[in-house]
Order: C-alpha cells, then structure tokens, then sequence
C-alpha cells in the first residue's frame, strides 16, 4: 500500500471514529470510494478502535506524561488509538511504518506541534507493551473486565451484578467476538426450496446451517460483502441475524391470514420475514423515520415485495389506525440494542444508564398504543434487541399487569426450547447461544 492511499485509510477511520451517532459501515460512502482492501483495513481500524477502546487508552496513559488520553485533542487521540491497534491487534504493517505513517497524519491534521510526541509515545508504547500490568481479576474485577473488554463502567456493574464475575466476563467477551454474517435464505422462509447454499459454496464461500432455523445460513470468515454475493440483486437472501429471524418466527406463529401491523419496522427485516411466513396476509409497516423508510422500500424492491408489504410514515404512539384492525402486531420498539454490540460495537460508548430507563418509558407507551390495534384473538408481540430486563421482562410484565384483555402465550409453542426462558419468553444471549441477544413475547387478546 502507497502512503497517500495508507493516509487516505487512516484518515476516513479517524473520521468515522470523531462521529457520535451510529456507525453503519457498510453504508458509508467514504468507505465505499477506497478500493476493497483498503476497506477492509479501514473497517478493521475502526471496529478494533471501538472494540478495545478502554484498553488502548489505559495503555496510552502508560505512556502519556499527564498519564490522561482524555486531555489529548480528539483527532490525535484517533490517530494514536488506531495506530495502537495496528501495533497490537494487527499484523500486516511493521511497527516503524506504523509509527511513520501516525505522525504523518498528525501533521496532515493541523498537528504539526503535536506529532513529537505522537512519535515518542508510540515508540515507547511499542518497546514497554509487555511491562503494563491490567488490574487484578479478583483485587479489583469491575476495573478488570472495564480494561479488558473495554465496556463501560456502568454496563460491567450491570452484568458482574447480574450474572457473577465468569458469565460476566463471557458476555462481554462474546461482544468483541467477530460476528458471523447470517443470510435470511428467502425462499426457505417462505416454505420452499432453494440452492442459495449451493450458489454461494460454488462461488468460493464457505456455508453452514443456521443454530436454530431452516432458513439461516452463516457465511464465516471476515470480508463477505453482501451486495456481491450470488443471489442478493435477485432478492435470494436479506442479511439477517438469526436472533431476529426467530423473532419474526415467534410472531407468525401458525400463520396469519388478514392484516399484519409491524411497528417501528424499518429498515424491515422482521416485517419482509412476516411476509414470507405469513404468505396470506397483508403486512403494513409503520414507522417514523423517513430515512429508514427509504431503506425499506429498497429493501422491498429487492425482495420482490412491495405488493405484499405497504409502507406508512408514521410515530407508533399517533397512528390512525381502526383500534382492533389487525389479527397479529408486531413492536419491535426502539431499544438499548444491547443484545447487538458484537455487530455495533459504537453502542457501548453511545449510550448511558439513565437511557436504558428512559427507553422503558417509551416502549410501554408504543405497546400500550399497539395493544389497541389487536383483533379480539389475535396476537400481540414485544420485541427488543435489547439484553436490560428493564427494557424486555419488566415492560411486558408492567403492560399485562394493566390490562384484563391479553395473555401471555409460551414462546415454547412456536421455538426451539433452547432460546425459551422459564417465563415463556424468547431469551437469546451472545455468548450462550451464539446468535446476537434477543428478546420477544407474544401476547394473545381474550378479549
């Protein structure tokens, strides 16, 4: 690689990492002008960043005179941390032209006084790595697993309190885990045949089955893009984990056959999988964002859906919907997306305590606003990416607590008993079952 095209890499992961809203790689159009090797370095750069952020940083203030990464300014704290990672967690560059091409980034930058020390830091990092210590597991286990699975504090007390020091630990390493890609096999989930496995594994890919579904296919390995994989401008396939496919599986149930409402439904995985499961029927998704919306209609256009699935702007707390219009809702309600950190590493910085809190709020008000829609008979189902019980168990216990018109129905009727807790939910967790962390009810109106 060139040194201006290795700069060009640098500097889009630098940018990329200055951003505080979500991260979607595979849509950003800096990413997409590099040529595909230099997007995977630069993919690579910023989801080792995000991944192993607290660690880089503990290890910086070894070597930083005030001891303080926070203090530095932001830009050259991204130079430094990614060329951190390439020192540490990648192999294809010599530590010298790592060293080399950081300090020539500074300057690039604006940094130009800075980039002594960007060079003296790296050099000493590079040469007494081995000689920092990480807090002790036992001494001081909160700090331990904060440092070594860089998660922040607030949501390490969470887990040590809730599952032990071990399980713990389990999970948060699960979450930095490489995530598989996973293929919604599309003519699978509607019933049928298909040689998608066929097609892929012709065209060099490695395929295995999914854990739980027929129409799961894992792709393993790093660097599958799925827009050039056979199948995918045909509408073959929808990137899908398999925490969500069950989801959507627990929703249809034995099938519906009138109206479908998905709200907060796009970009539109679990909707487009309703309509594959529940062929008869009509599936309106509702949902607020215009963008999101767009990405839908692409979505369906893909999958050769759009007579089977209409679109309708709209907060899922104001519909006009008739009350009692719909034989199956789905609410797949904004969330933590806890349960999805191996995928969105981001989501461990973007957000707080108080927002798992605040998000409960909103979630009981879309499903009490989406109970109304229900038929007399028909199903209600909650669902979150989410791992907080605040967000999954406790708002669905609080929304039946309030209401003599619904039931909870046993998730075990539709699911495989292995993704069903005690309770009769849908309880998935990243470093017990392999998929992303997941959580679902499906709720009957006897009334």
């Amino acid at each position: 690689m060139s040194g201006l095209r290795g700069q060009d890499v640098r500097r889009t992961a630098v940018e990329i990492l200055a951003e505080s809203g979500e991260i979607e790689l595979d849509r950003d159009s800096r990413l997409a002008r590099l040529k595909a090797k230099d997007r995977a370095l630069a993919r690579a750069l910023v989801l080792g960043v995000l991944q192993n952020r607290t660690l880089i940083d503990y290890y910086l203030a070894r070597f930083l005179a005030s001891g303080r990464p926070d203090e530095l300014p932001p830009p050259l704290l991204n130079i430094l941390r990614i060329s951190v990672c390439q020192l540490r967690f990648m192999e294809r560059v010599p530590d010298y032209a790592v060293v080399s091409q950081a300090v020539e980034l500074a300057r690039a930058a604006g940094l130009d006084g800075l980039s002594g020390l960007v060079n003296g830091v790296l050099r000493n990092l590079v040469r007494g790595w081995y000689s920092v210590k990480l807090p002790g597991r036992m001494a001081d286990p909160l700090r331990y697993l904060e440092v070594k699975y860089s998660h922040p504090s607030w949501m390490v007390r969470r887990y040590l309190n809730r599952f032990g020091l071990e399980e713990a630990g389990k999970l948060l390493e699960a979450n930095n885990a490489p995530a598989t890609l996973t293929l919604r096999d599309e003519q699978l989930a509607a019933g049928g045949q298909s040689n998608l496995g066929a097609l892929l594994a012709d065209d060099g890919y490695q395929i295995r089955p999914g854990r739980f579904l027929p129409e799961a296919l894992e792709v393993p390995g790093r660097g599958a893009y799925p827009p050039a994989l056979p199948g995918f401008g045909q509408g073959r396939f929808y990137v899908q984990d398999e925490a969500a496919m069950l989801a959507a599986r627990l929703a249809a149930g034995e099938g519906a056959q009138a109206l479908v409402v998905a709200v907060c439904a796009a970009p539109g995985g679990k909707a487009t999988g309703l309509a594959r499961l529940c062929p008869d029927a009509l599936v309106l998704a509702l949902d607020s964002s215009g963008y999101r919306m767009s990405r839908m209609g692409d979505n369906l256009k893909r999958l050769e859906l759009t007579r089977r699935v209409k679109l309708a702007r709209c907060d899922a707390r104001s519909s006009a919907l008739r009350e009692g219009s719909a034989q199956l809702v789905l609410c797949d309600v904004p969330c933590s997306g806890t349960g999805v950190i191996r995928r969105k590493p981001e989501i461990r910085w973007r957000i707080s305590h108080g927002d798992v809190k605040a998000l409960a709020a909103v979630q009981l008000s879309i499903l009490r606003k989406s109970a109304a829609l229900v038929a007399p008979a028909g199903a209600l189902v909650y669902s979150t990416c989410s791992l907080e019980p605040e967000e999954n168990s406790a708002v669905v216990e609080r929304f039946l607590s309030g209401s003599d018109r619904f039931r909870l129905e046993s998730a075990g009727d539709y699911l495989p008993e292995q993704v069903v807790s005690p309770r009769g939910y849908l309880e998935t967790m990243p470093h017990v079952h392999g998929i992303d962390g997941a959580f679902a009810a499906r709720m009957i109106r006897y009334g």
